[in-house]
Protein backbone atom coordinates (compact mmCIF):
# COMPACT_ATOMS: atom_id res chain seq x y z
CA UNK A 1 0.00 0.00 0.00
CA UNK A 2 1.52 3.33 -1.07
CA UNK A 3 -1.05 5.61 0.50
CA UNK A 4 -2.69 6.06 3.89
CA UNK A 5 -5.50 8.59 4.41
CA UNK A 6 -6.97 10.02 7.59
CA UNK A 7 -10.50 11.05 6.65
CA UNK A 8 -12.59 13.81 8.21
CA UNK A 9 -9.79 15.51 10.11
CA UNK A 10 -10.91 18.66 11.92
CA UNK A 11 -9.25 21.71 10.41
CA UNK A 12 -9.76 23.59 13.67
CA UNK A 13 -7.97 20.88 15.68
CA UNK A 14 -5.00 20.86 13.31
CA UNK A 15 -4.77 24.67 13.35
CA UNK A 16 -4.87 24.77 17.15
CA UNK A 17 -2.09 22.15 17.28
CA UNK A 18 0.00 24.19 14.83
CA UNK A 19 -0.56 27.37 16.87
CA UNK A 20 0.48 25.55 20.06
CA UNK A 21 3.61 24.29 18.33
CA UNK A 22 4.32 27.83 17.10
CA UNK A 23 3.96 29.17 20.66
CA UNK A 24 6.36 26.52 21.95
CA UNK A 25 8.87 27.27 19.19
CA UNK A 26 8.64 31.00 19.93
CA UNK A 27 9.30 30.35 23.60
CA UNK A 28 12.39 28.34 22.69
CA UNK A 29 13.64 30.95 20.23
CA UNK A 30 12.99 29.02 17.00
CA UNK A 31 11.54 31.92 15.01
CA UNK A 32 11.71 30.06 11.68
CA UNK A 33 9.69 27.16 13.07
CA UNK A 34 7.21 29.56 14.63
CA UNK A 35 6.69 31.40 11.34
CA UNK A 36 6.33 28.17 9.38
CA UNK A 37 3.72 26.73 11.76
CA UNK A 38 1.69 29.95 11.85
CA UNK A 39 1.79 30.24 8.04
CA UNK A 40 0.60 26.65 7.66
CA UNK A 41 -2.26 27.20 10.14
CA UNK A 42 -3.30 30.35 8.28
CA UNK A 43 -3.11 28.52 4.95
CA UNK A 44 -5.40 25.75 6.25
CA UNK A 45 -7.91 28.25 7.65
CA UNK A 46 -7.95 30.19 4.38
CA UNK A 47 -8.30 27.02 2.31
CA UNK A 48 -11.26 25.87 4.40
CA UNK A 49 -12.98 29.26 4.07
CA UNK A 50 -12.40 29.33 0.32
CA UNK A 51 -13.79 25.81 -0.10
CA UNK A 52 -16.84 26.62 2.07
CA UNK A 53 -17.67 29.50 -0.27
CA UNK A 54 -17.52 27.11 -3.24
CA UNK A 55 -19.56 24.35 -1.62
CA UNK A 56 -23.00 23.92 -3.17
CA UNK A 57 -26.09 23.57 -1.00
CA UNK A 58 -26.19 20.24 0.80
CA UNK A 59 -22.39 19.85 0.87
CA UNK A 60 -19.79 20.51 3.52
CA UNK A 61 -16.03 20.77 3.50
CA UNK A 62 -14.06 17.78 4.78
CA UNK A 63 -10.30 17.81 5.27
CA UNK A 64 -8.44 14.56 4.67
CA UNK A 65 -4.75 14.03 5.34
CA UNK A 66 -3.00 11.62 2.99
CA UNK A 67 0.46 10.13 3.43
CA UNK A 68 2.13 8.71 0.31
CA UNK A 69 5.25 6.69 -0.24
CA UNK A 70 7.39 8.38 -2.86
CA UNK A 71 10.85 7.49 -4.14
CA UNK A 72 13.80 9.22 -2.57
CA UNK A 73 15.23 10.75 -5.72
CA UNK A 74 17.19 13.95 -5.87
CA UNK A 75 17.79 14.74 -9.55
CA UNK A 76 20.72 16.97 -8.64
CA UNK A 77 22.63 13.92 -7.43
CA UNK A 78 22.02 11.82 -10.54
CA UNK A 79 24.99 11.83 -12.95
CA UNK A 80 22.90 12.74 -16.00
CA UNK A 81 21.99 16.02 -14.30
CA UNK A 82 25.51 16.99 -13.20
CA UNK A 83 26.96 20.13 -14.66
CA UNK A 84 30.68 20.63 -15.16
Amino acid sequence: MNEYTLRGVSTQDVCVALDCEADRAAGEGFVGVEARQRELALHLRNAERAMQKLAPAGHRVQMDITFRLVPVVNPVLRPEFWRD
